[in-house]
């Protein structure tokens, strides 16, 4: 009976917490001065022992991490915290502040090392939004890809992506991404959306429902027609028909064979690939046709030759 009546106390303790949140969060549109005394009832629950209850903190404040420097410094100490999920949640807040804060930018440099790879991936995924401009950023994620790339797709698909001219955030589902195209890198032959997103599946068969998942998350998540998909196995025959079928609406699918993000990132060669990828001349019954959205995957095994797929054309061929 005690422990159940401790599971209920902690429900309503965090219950509170969000609650104090939306009421902080209406005070502060309507700058009334309740608003300071919820703030700091909440930032009491920092000293709670409970790491929900310091999880549920950090989600509830996260509003004001830009104008209060109060809530922002006990959003910092919760980057350390020793509860992974609160540290997870903290660095989500932390992160759209990126591009114009140097403390936060070393902060989050930090969470590099975290003993949570899930906590590493946003680490690295909010700094692509400024390494193309800040070379001690260049330099951290270049150590950090190089001793973890290797163990992970999604990783080097990143840092891909990064070193292709794109912004890369990472978004709730796992391996899924929203990829900003930057301006200057990508005004020229070939033409993307504000934002692309990205896909990975590591050991993963891309098959009917995985497409029509990412067809779904593409359009919720990135408002996106244009889909990057990053895979390390063959795709199914059901993924490809697919795929086909999604032309009818507009949406295109790029495949992208890990073979490809491996040769990309050891020639240095991400952007010119990715553009080729995206803007390839095929031949087809003797005339020339060009596809932006032409999808091209490289196996290992195939070595220099590539299996060029177009959705619409109800056969494969290949080409050297």
């Amino acid at each position: 009976m005690e422990c159940r009546s401790n599971i209920g106390k902690r429900g309503n303790v965090i219950k509170a917490i969000y609650s104090a949140g939306n009421a902080h969060r209406i005070f502060s549109d309507i700058k009334n001065p309740f608003a300071v005394q919820v703030r700091d009832w909440l930032l009491k629950q920092f000293e709670s022992t409970d790491g929900q209850a310091r999880k549920a903190v950090v989600e509830t404040l996260a509003h004001s991490v830009l104008l209060d420097k109060h809530v922002r410094e006990h959003i910092f100490s919760a980057l350390k915290d020793e509860d992974t999920n609160t540290r997870y949640a903290a660095m989500n807040a932390l992160s759209n502040l990126v591009p114009g804060d140097r403390i936060v930018i070393s902060s989050i440099t930090e969470m590099l090392n975290d003993s949570d790879i899930n906590i590493q991936k946003t680490a690295a995924a909010a700094l692509g939004k400024v390494a193309q401009d800040d070379k001690d950023v260049q330099r951290e994620l270049s150590s950090f890809w190089a001793r973890t790339a290797p163990k992970n797709l999604e990783i080097k698909a990143c840092k891909f992506f990064e070193a292709a001219g794109f912004s890369v955030c990472s978004l709730n589902e796992p391996g899924s991404f929203k990829c900003t195209p930057i301006a200057n890198r990508w005004n020229g032959r070939v033409k993307l959306d504000k934002s692309t997103y990205m896909r990975c599946l590591s050991g993963k068969d891309l098959d009917l429902d995985l497409v029509i998942e990412m067809k779904n998350a593409a359009q919720a998540q990135a408002k996106s027609k244009k889909i990057f998909v990053v895979i390390d196995r063959k795709p199914s025959r059901s993924g490809l028909i697919a795929i086909g079928a999604l032309r009818s609406e507009g949406i295109r699918v790029i495949i992208i064979g890990d073979a490809i993000i491996q040769r990309g990132l050891e020639e240095q060669k991400e952007h010119g690939k990715l553009e080729d990828i995206c803007h390839c001349i095929w031949k087809v019954n003797g005339t020339i046709t060009t596809y932006e959205t032409l999808l091209q995957i490289s196996w290992p095994f195939l070595e220099e030759r590539y299996i060029l797929i177009i959705c619409w054309i109800p056969f494969l061929k290949e080409s050297r």
